[in-house]
This record gives structure tokens, C-alpha cells and sequence, in this order.
């Protein structure tokens, strides 16, 4: 009974979808629903790293947000298994950079060089079985 009350209350987010870059992504209601948790999570996020910033003068934080969220609301609308590694590779790149932040750290510039290699290697695997 709840699983029916929930699906007639979300009944009218399933509707007529519009489809762009050659098919890849999808755009209807239910992906602009489900993209406004992306969005707000950013901006209390962005909210948030001000004061961080500011403490620990690390304002390069700030800009290596939106690319995450780029690529999370890309993976929202993917519609192919393309669409989705397109979505997920630029997400990763903005890992490595944050593994390789801490300047004056050995470990840090070593984590984020090891893990750009793995990332290539995975990537790799993943496009070509």
C-alpha cells in the first residue's frame, strides 16, 4: 500500500523525456527533481569551505567543487553506459587533485601521482575489457 501511494505521488515526474547530445543524457522532470540534492549539498558545501578557506588559506578547495557537481548531475541524467564513465572520469580527476594538495607533503604528492596512475589504469581496463 505505501509502495502504491508512493508511486501515484511520483507519478507525475515520469513524464515525456527530451534527449540530447546524440542520446547520451536525458532530461525530464524526475532528473530535475533528482538534480536540486546535488545542488544544495554544493552550495551548503561552498557555504561551508568559507570559513575553512579563510582558516587554513586554502582557497584552491573552493573551485575543485563544481567539477564533482558537474559530473554528479551528468550521471543523473546519463542514459547510456557511456554517458555515465563520461560523467565519472571528470569526478576522478578532481580526486587526484585533492589526494596531491598538501604541497609540502611526500605522502600527499605520492598518493596523487600513485593515484593518477591507478585512475589511468582503471580507466584503461574499464574503456577496453
Amino acid at each position: 500500500l505505501i509502495t502504491l501511494l508512493l508511486l501515484a505521488a511520483g507519478a507525475p515526474l515520469l513524464t515525456i523525456a527530451h534527449f540530447f547530445w546524440n542520446h547520451f543524457f536525458r532530461k525530464d522532470n524526475l532528473t530535475y527533481f533528482c538534480q536540486i540534492l546535488p545542488l544544495l549539498s554544493t552550495a551548503c558545501t561552498i557555504s561551508m569551505c568559507f570559513d575553512f578557506s579563510e582558516q587554513f588559506d586554502a582557497s584552491e578547495s573552493i573551485v575543485l567543487i563544481p567539477l564533482p557537481t558537474r559530473s554528479m548531475l551528468l550521471m543523473i541524467s546519463a542514459h547510456d553506459s557511456i554517458a555515465m564513465y563520461l560523467a565519472i572520469e571528470p569526478q576522478s580527476l578532481c580526486f587526484y587533485v585533492i589526494a596531491a594538495s598538501k604541497r609540502k607533503s611526500e605522502f600527499s604528492t605520492e598518493a596523487g601521482s600513485k593515484y593518477l596512475i591507478l585512475g589511468a589504469f582503471s580507466s584503461g581496463i574499464l574503456l577496453f575489457g
